[in-house]
C-alpha cells in the first residue's frame, strides 16, 4: 500500500513547526509501526510523508487495525502541534515500479479535501467506485457567470458561484474538479478580454490552475478564490470607467470648442462630429448627452441662436446676414427655430430690445 499523509493547511504554518512536523510524523509512525509493520516512510515537499506499507494479509480486520493506527498517527500529532492530518491509502499494488504511479493517484485522490475538509481520510478504491454516470457539463451556470462578470453583476456572479460550488452534492470529485478548473479558466479569460480591450495589463495568469486548487484545503478556499478574482475585476472596471470618464471628457471638450469655433457652418452635423471624434454617432450622442446634458444637436442650435442674439443686438446687419453668420441655411428657417427657442420672430426680439435699451 502507498499511503500519504498530508498536513492540513500546510502553508499557514510557521517555519519552525513546519520543521519540527517534518521530523516528528516520521517518528510518531515509527513508535507505532516499529514491531508492527515492514514499511518505509519518506518525508516529502509541501507537508506531504509517503509510507510504503508491504501488506501479507488484506482482510476486513486488517483493513479495521490499519484505519485505527491512521487515526493514532493523526491523533497523536493534533495533540503535539495542534495541526491535523489528511491522508489517502492506495489500493494495493504488487511491483515497486508501480509506486511513482500509485503515489500520485493518492495525492490527486487528495485534493479531495477541497470537498470534504481537512482532516479527511480517503481510499483509492472507495473513492473511485463512486462515478455518478451521467454527467453534464454545467453549461448555463457557465454562461450566467460570464454574463455577470460582462455585466459588472456582483449579486448575480456571488449567486452563480455558490451554484457551481453547491455541484460538489451531486459530482464525483474528478468531475467537480474539472468544471472548477474550466469555469476558472473561462472566467480569467473573461476578465482579461475586458483588461485587453482597454489596453489594462492582464488580471491573471491562468496557466497554473490545477496547482492553485491542488493546493485549496476546503469549499470556501474556493469560494475566496472567486470573489478575490471578482473584486480585481471590479478595481479593474472602476480604474477602466475612471480612465474612460476622463478620456471622455478630454474627447467631448474638443469637440465643443471645435463646435464653439465653427457653428456658422452650416454644414455642421452630428455624424460630422462623431466622426471628428473618431466614434460611431449613436456612442457620441450618447456620451455628449451623458457629459453635458443636453443633445448635440440642441447644444449647436443653442449656440446659433446666442450669437443670433447678440447680433440682433449690437449690430445693424440685416436678417438675412444675421441667419448666415449664425450659421443656418436660410432665413425661413432661422425664423422658425428663432420663434420656437425665444418665443419670438428675429425682428420683433431686435425692437424689443431696443425699445428697452433705449427705455
Amino acid at each position: 500500500l502507498v499511503i500519504l499523509f498530508k498536513v492540513d493547511y500546510y502553508n499557514l504554518l510557521e517555519e519552525n513547526i513546519k520543521l519540527l512536523v517534518k521530523l516528528r510524523i516520521p517518528g510518531i509512525i515509527h513508535e507505532l509501526w516499529e514491531n508492527r509493520r515492514s514499511y518505509i516512510a519518506i518525508p516529502m515537499a509541501n507537508g506531504e510523508f509517503i509510507a510504503v506499507l508491504n501488506v501479507k494479509v488484506r482482510n476486513a480486520a486488517a483493513d479495521t487495525e490499519l484505519y485505527d493506527n491512521l487515526i493514532e498517527i493523526r491523533g497523536r500529532l493534533k495533540n503535539i502541534f495542534g495541526i491535523t492530518l489528511s491522508i489517502g491509502i492506495s489500493d494495493c499494488i504488487e511491483h515497486i515500479a508501480d509506486i511513482k504511479k500509485t503515489y500520485e493517484q493518492v495525492r490527486e485522490l487528495l485534493k479531495f479535501r477541497l470537498v470534504n475538509g481537512p482532516e479527511s481520510l480517503f481510499r483509492v478504491e472507495v473513492e473511485g467506485s463512486n462515478p455518478r454516470n451521467g454527467f453534464e457539463y454545467p453549461g448555463e451556470i457557465e454562461k450566467s457567470i460570464i454574463a455577470a462578470i460582462n455585466m459588472n453583476r456582483r449579486e448575480d456572479y456571488i449567486s452563480e458561484v455558490e451554484k457551481l460550488l453547491n455541484l460538489a452534492d451531486s459530482l464525483n470529485y474528478k468531475q467537480f474538479y474539472n468544471v472548477l478548473i474550466q469555469m476558472a479558466v473561462l472566467c480569467i479569460k473573461t476578465f482579461n478580454v475586458v483588461s485587453h480591450e482597454n489596453r489594462v495589463q492582464t488580471v491573471t495568469d491562468y496557466s497554473h490552475m490545477d496547482e492553485c486548487f491542488g493546493g485549496m484545503e476546503n469549499i470556501e478556499d474556493v469560494r475566496k478564490w472567486f470573489m478575490e478574482l471578482y473584486e480585481q475585476h471590479e478595481s479593474l472596471v472602476e480604474g477602466i470607467n475612471e480612465s474612460k470618464g476622463t478620456r471622455q471628457m478630454e474627447l467631448i471638450m474638443q469637440v465643443i470648442e471645435y463646435i464653439k469655433q465653427n457653428f456658422s457652418n452650416p454644414n455642421i452635423s452630428v455624424d460630422m462630429l462623431a466622426e471628428k471624434a473618431g466614434l460611431s454617432t449613436s456612442y457620441f450622442s450618447k456620451i455628449f448627452k451623458t457629459l453635458c446634458n443636453v443633445n448635440v444637436s440642441d447644444f449647436i442650435t443653442e449656440l446659433r441662436l446666442e450669437h443670433a442674439k447678440s447680433l440682433l443686438k449690437e449690430t445693424e446687419m440685416n436678417i438675412d446676414e444675421i441667419a448666415v453668420k449664425s450659421g443656418f441655411l436660410n432665413t425661413n428657417y432661422f425664423y422658425r427655430v428663432f420663434k420656437k427657442g425665444i418665443g419670438l420672430t428675429p425682428s420683433k426680439y431686435r425692437i424689443l430690445y431696443q425699445n428697452n435699451y433705449s427705455g
